[in-house]
C-alpha cells in the first residue's frame, strides 16, 4: 500500500530501478566483461557490489535529512544555488541522451530479432504513445506494474538460467588467478555504469514517500543485482566461451540456441524476447519520468502532466538523429556512454556529498 497518495515507496522506486537495469545488462554485462576479464568476468559483479554499497550509503545519508526531497535540492544545498543548478542541467542533458539511446535500442532490437528489415519509425511511434500514456497517468500505477513485472522477470530469467547451467563448461570460467585482478577491476565499469542508475532514481525524490528507509533495502537490492548479474555471466560465458561472447551484440540470445527440451522445443528465444521488449518499455518510461521530475525541479513547474506531450515528441525526434546505425549506437554506448554514466552516477554524488560535508551544508 502506498504511503501517501500520489507517491510511491522507496521499495517500489528500487524495483523500478532494478527493472531498468535488465535490458542494458543483458547486452553489456556478458560482452563487456568478457572482452576485458575473459574467464574471470563472473567476478566483476562481486567487485561492483562493494562499490554499490558505498553509493547506497551516500544516498541513505543524503535522504536521512527530510529537508532534502530530491537530488536537485541536494545539489543546491551542497554546491550553492548557481553551481547546483548547473550540475542539475548537466544531469538533465545526459538523461535526455540516455532516453534517446534506449528508444533507439528498443527499435533496433525488434528489427534485429523479429521484424527484420522493417522501418523503425512505426515502432517508435507506438512506443511514444505508450510513454505518453504512462507519464500522463499516475506514477503509482506504473510502480504497481513494475512490481508485477519484477516477479515475471525474475521467474523467467531464473528459468532460463536453470536451462543454461547444464551447458556451462568449467574451462570457460576457470581457472582464475591473481593475474585476473586488474582486468576484473577494469571491466567492472560495464556493470557500475548500469547499476549507477539508482542515483537517477532519486530525482524522483519528491514522489518517494519514505526515502529515509533506503538503508533498509540496501542489502536486498545489491544481493539481487549481484546474483542476477553473476548468473548471467556464468551461464552465457560458461556456455559459449569468453572470446565468442566478446564479439556478440546480444550473447544471451545466442546462448539460448543451445537449449533443447525433450527434443520438442529447440528455441526459447521468443519467451525471453517478450520479456526483453517489456523491459525496454520500462527503461524508456523510467527515464521519461525522471526527465519530467528534473524539469519540475529545475523550472519549479507545479503541474507535470502537460510535459508528457513534449517528452513523447522529443523522444521520437531525438532517437531518429542519435545514430545512423546499430553499429554507431553501440560505439557511442561503449566508448562514451558507459564512462559518463560512471562519472555522473557513481563519482559525482560522492564528490558533491564530500563538498557538502566540508561546507557543512549536508
Amino acid at each position: 500500500m502506498l504511503a501517501n497518495k500520489g507517491k510511491i515507496t522507496v521499495r517500489q522506486a528500487l524495483i523500478l530501478f532494478v527493472l531498468a537495469t535488465f535490458s542494458p545488462s543483458i547486452r553489456l554485462f556478458t560482452a563487456g566483461t568478457a572482452r576485458g576479464a575473459e574467464s574471470a568476468a563472473w567476478l566483476t559483479p562481486i567487485l561492483s557490489a562493494l562499490v554499490m554499497i558505498v553509493v547506497f550509503k551516500i544516498l541513505s545519508s543524503i535522504f536521512r535529512n527530510r529537508n532534502i526531497t530530491n537530488l536537485g535540492v541536494f545539489f543546491d544545498r551542497a554546491l550553492g544555488k548557481a553551481l547546483g543548478r548547473t550540475v542539475l542541467v548537466l544531469f538533465l542533458l545526459w538523461l535526455v541522451v540516455l532516453y534517446f539511446v534506449y528508444i533507439r535500442y528498443y527499435t533496433e532490437r525488434l528489427i534485429m530479432t523479429i521484424f527484420t528489415g522493417s522501418e523503425t519509425k512505426l515502432f517508435i511511434i507506438v512506443l511514444m504513445l505508450l510513454v505518453f500514456m504512462a507519464t500522463r497517468g499516475k506514477i503509482e500505477s506504473f510502480a504497481r506494474f513494475g512490481e508485477f513485472s519484477f516477479i515475471v522477470f525474475t521467474v523467467v530469467f531464473i528459468t532460463f538460467f536453470l536451462f543454461l547451467i547444464p551447458g556451462v563448461r568449467i574451462d570457460n570460467i576457470w581457472p582464475v588467478t591473481h593475474f585476473d585482478a586488474i582486468p576484473v577491476v577494469k571491466s567492472s565499469y560495464n556493470i557500475l555504469s548500469i547499476w549507477g542508475y539508482v542515483t537517477f532514481s532519486f530525482f524522483l525524490g519528491d514522489r518517494i514517500a519514505d526515502k529515509e528507509k533506503l538503508g533498509k533495502y540496501t542489502a536486498k537490492t545489491i544481493i539481487y543485482l549481484a546474483s542476477i548479474a553473476t548468473l548471467t555471466i556464468v551461464t552465457v560465458i560458461g556456455t559459449l566461451g569468453p572470446s565468442l561472447v566478446a564479439r556478440m551484440p546480444i550473447p544471451f540470445f545466442s546462448a539460448l540456441t543451445t537449449i533443447s527440451i525433450m527434443e520438442t522445443l529447440d528455441r526459447l528465444e521468443p519467451f525471453l524476447l517478450s520479456t526483453y521488449v517489456m523491459s525496454d518499455f520500462i527503461v524508456v518510461v523510467f527515464f521519461a519520468q525522471i526527465i519530467i521530475a528534473v524539469l519540475k525541479e529545475l523550472f519549479k513547474v507545479s503541474e507535470t502532466r502537460y510535459l508528457s506531450t513534449p517528452i513523447a515528441f522529443a523522444g521520437y525526434a531525438g532517437s531518429q538523429f542519435l545514430a545512423s546505425s546499430r553499429f554507431e549506437l553501440g560505439k557511442f554506448s561503449t566508448v562514451l556512454g558507459l564512462w559518463v554514466n560512471v562519472v555522473l552516477c557513481i563519482a559525482a554524488p560522492a564528490v558533491i556529498f564530500i563538498v557538502g560535508k566540508i561546507r557543512k551544508k549536508i
